[in-house]
C-alpha cells in the first residue's frame, strides 16, 4: 500500500538522503507499517529554524520520494495544493499530520481515503497569536473540526481532550501519544528518591523542555512568578530553560525582573542531555498555552519529577488537579511552589513515575499498531 505524509515540519536533504528532527522521525517511522511511504513537507532552512536534523530517514522515506511545500501561516498557496495533488494522486491512503482542510479537499477529490494525525488544537495554536490569529481562530477551529469528523480515520495524541474538542465519525480512531518512552527502570526512582532525601529543604531548580522564542509556550508567566518570589524573599529558586530558538525576549524579561542569576538558559540538547538535566531538578513546569499532550512532560514524569501545568489540552491528563495552574496565572505558580516540601517530591515521584509507565512504547506501540493494522486491512479490501 502506498501512503503519503502531508506535514509543515522540516526536512533537511543531504546528498541521497533526508534528515528531520528526532521526535518527527520516530513518528514517520511508525507509518512505516501502513505502506512505503512518500511525504510532503517544508524543507528545512538553518537560517531560519533552529531545530536540530539529527535522524536519518534512510529506510523510512526512500530518496525520490519526497516533495516540498512551503510552511503557510494561514492556508496553502495554489503552487503548493498542486504539489500535493500530484502526490495524492499516485498512492491509496493520504495522512494530514495536522488535520489540514485544503489536504482533506484534495484528497477527497482525488477518491482518496483520508487520515487526520490530530497532534494540537487549532483553536489554541491561532488564538495565542497576536489579534490576526484570533481573527482566524474561530474559521481554522471550525474547518479543523469539518476535517476530523469527516475523516476515513483519525489518530490523536490525547486519551480525552482533542477528542472531546474534535469528535468524529470516523470508521477508526485511536488515542495514542507520539511520546516515546523506553522500559522504565525501577533504578531511575530511587535516584530520585535518594536526590530528594539529600535536598536541603530551601533552594529549588526547576526546568521547562521548549522553543524559547515560542510565547504560546508560557516561560514569561514562570519569569513573572520568580519576580514575585524575590519580592517575598526567595531568592533561591533556579529556572532552567532546555530548548532552542532566540532568547532575546526571555532574557530581557529576566533582565527586567532582576532574575539574571536565577534564569539558565541550556539551549538546545540531545535526548539523552536533557535526561540528564532533569536528572538534576526539584520541578518540572509547562506553562504552554497550546499543547496536544506535551511528551516532555511524560518524560519529565518517566524521571520521577514533581510536574506543574496549565489547564491547557492534554496537561490536566497527565497530573494531579491540584498541581494544574490556571492559564497564565503567576498567582497559581507561586503558590504550588511556595508549597513544595520532601514529602511532596517523593509522593509525586512515584506516582509520577508510575503513571509514566502508561507511556512505555511498548505499551503504545502495541495500541497504535492494532489501529493501523484495521486501516490497512479496511483500505485493501475496498481497493
Amino acid at each position: 500500500m502506498k501512503v503519503l505524509v502531508v506535514t509543515s515540519q522540516n526536512i533537511e536533504e543531504r546528498g541521497n538522503t533526508y534528515w528531520c528532527a528526532s521526535n518527527v522521525y520516530d513518528i514517520l517511522r511508525r507509518f512505516m507499517r501502513l505502506g512505503e511511504l512518500s511525504l510532503c513537507a517544508v524543507r528545512y532552512d538553518a537560517n531560519k529554524s533552529h531545530l536540530r536534523m539529527e535522524r536519518d530517514l534512510t529506510g523510512v522515506v526512500a530518496f525520490g520520494h519526497m516533495t516540498y511545500i512551503h510552511k503557510a501561516r494561514l492556508w496553502l498557496s495554489k503552487q503548493d495544493r498542486d504539489v500535493i495533488s500530484k502526490s495524492v494522486s499516485q498512492v491509496d491512503l493520504v495522512i494530514s499530520y495536522g488535520a489540514s482542510y485544503e489536504v482533506f479537499r484534495i484528497a477527497r477529490n482525488h477518491g482518496k481515503k483520508f487520515m487526520s494525525f490530530v497532534v494540537s488544537c487549532a483553536w489554541d495554536a491561532y488564538w495565542n497569536h497576536g489579534w490576526l490569529g484570533k481573527l482566524v481562530a474561530p474559521y481554522k477551529f471550525l474547518r479543523a473540526r469539518y476535517t476530523i469528523w469527516h475523516s476515513d480515520y483519525v489518530l490523536y495524541v490525547t486519551n480525552q481532550f482533542l477528542q472531546r474538542r474534535y469528535p468524529t465519525q470516523a470508521k477508526y480512531q485511536c488515542g495514542c501519544s507520539n511520546v516515546r518512552i523506553t522500559m522504565l527502570d525501577e533504578a531511575t526512582l530511587s535516584k530520585r528518591l535518594d536526590f530528594i532525601r539529600q535536598w536541603d529543604g530551601r533552594s529549588l531548580r526547576i526546568a521547562t523542555t521548549a522553543a524559547v522564542d515560542v510565547r504560546y509556550k508560557g516561560q514569561q508567566y514562570v519569569l513573572n512568578a520568580l519576580s514575585n518570589l524575590k519580592l517575598q524573599g526567595y531568592t533561591d529558586i533556579h529556572y532552567y530553560l532546555i530548548g532552542g530558538g532566540s532568547r532575546d525576549y526571555l532574557e530581557g524579561l529576566a533582565k527586567d525582573y532582576g532574575l539574571e542569576s536565577q534564569v539558565h538558559f541550556l539551549g538546545m540538547r540531545p535526548h539523552d542531555e536533557v535526561f540528564s538535566v532533569l536528572d538534576t531538578m526539584h520541578v518540572y513546569i509547562q506553562p504552554s498555552l497550546q499543547e496536544g499532550l506535551p511528551r516532555a512532560m511524560v518524560e519529565a514524569m518517566s524521571r520521577g519529577l514533581m510536574c506543574i501545568g496549565a489547564k491547557t489540552a492534554a496537561i490536566p491528563e497527565l497530573i494531579e488537579p491540584r498541581f494544574v495552574t490556571r492559564r497564565k496565572s503567576a498567582a497559581d505558580i507561586v503558590r504550588l511552589l511556595t508549597s513544595v516540601s520532601r514529602e511532596q517530591l517523593a509522593e509525586q515521584a512515584q506516582r509520577n513515575f508510575r503513571e509514566a509507565h502508561n507511556y512505555e512504547e511498548a505499551i503504545l506501540d502495541s495500541r497504535r499498531n492494532d489501529f493501523f493494522d484495521k486501516v490497512k486491512m479496511d483500505i485493501e479490501r475496498t481497493k
